[in-house]
Order: structure tokens, then C-alpha cells, then sequence
């Protein structure tokens, strides 16, 4: 009886949306802590390891294994090893698997765009938003 639509492109807007909005969020409850020259560090360290971690994984990786493979395995494939590549960094099981997840995510919007660019546009929210709030910490 219910017509539910998904749509790729309107999740990527409002990941995106919650994302930045949540990043408002916690500098407006931090505004007395925050310090701008680490912000820009942090913004520039989550722009550059989403960079990275998108050509590598979805940019080269995925494209490499659908060639091989089909798109689905392919998917499947760097998305699981996306998640448990977190594990060598010493992050917890659950982290992997919250990893692999986001690793489909990526992969999706990789596949249905034909573009990394709005995996690594979420890729750099995210990650900005796990540091800004505590989550994760920069080992510098």
C-alpha cells in the first residue's frame, strides 16, 4: 500500500545536510573551545584522507574489481575490506562495521554518479564530524 522511493541523490543531500548541520552544532556547544588553526588542520586533514581513501578504495579498487568480477561482488568487496582496513589503526569491531557500511554507501553513490566526488563530498563531512565531536582522535 506504500510507495516508498529511494532515491540516491536526494540521501547524498541530506547526508551532506545533516552532516554540515551537525558540524554547526557542535562549534556553536564548542564556540568558548574552538581554536581556528586546528579546525583548518582538521578540515584539511579530513578533505585530504577522504582524497585519498576515494581514489584509492572506490576510484581505483572498485573500478579494478567490476572489471574482474561484476559490480555487485565488486561492491561487497572493497566495502569489507574499506571496514576492516580501520582495524590496523586500532579502532574496534564496531567502528570496522560502521566502516563497511559507509564503505557501501560510498560505493553506491561512486557507482549511480560514475564519479568519486560525492563519496569523497560525504567522506570529508563525516570525517570532519567524527573529529570535531570526540569520536575520533588525530594522532598528532
Amino acid at each position: 500500500p506504500f510507495n516508498i522511493a529511494f532515491s540516491l541523490r536526494k540521501f547524498f543531500l541530506f547526508l551532506c545536510l545533516l552532516s554540515i548541520l551537525a558540524i554547526i552544532g557542535i562549534l556553536l556547544i564548542k564556540k568558548d573551545e574552538v581554536q581556528w588553526h586546528p579546525l583548518l588542520f582538521i578540515l584539511l586533514f579530513s578533505s585530504f584522507n577522504a582524497l585519498l581513501e576515494e581514489v584509492l578504495w572506490r576510484g581505483i579498487l572498485l573500478s579494478k574489481l567490476i572489471t574482474i568480477t561484476n559490480q555487485r561482488l565488486g561492491l561487497i568487496v572493497t566495502s569489507i575490506a574499506f571496514g576492516l582496513h580501520t582495524t590496523m589503526f586500532g579502532f574496534s569491531i564496531l567502528i570496522s562495521i560502521l566502516n563497511i557500511f559507509l564503505g557501501l554507501i560510498f560505493g553506491l553513490f561512486t557507482l549511480t554518479s560514475k564519479s568519486i566526488i560525492p563519496a569523497f563530498i560525504v567522506h570529508t563531512l563525516i570525517t570532519t564530524l567524527l573529529i570535531i565531536s570526540g569520536w575520533v582522535m588525530i594522532p598528532v
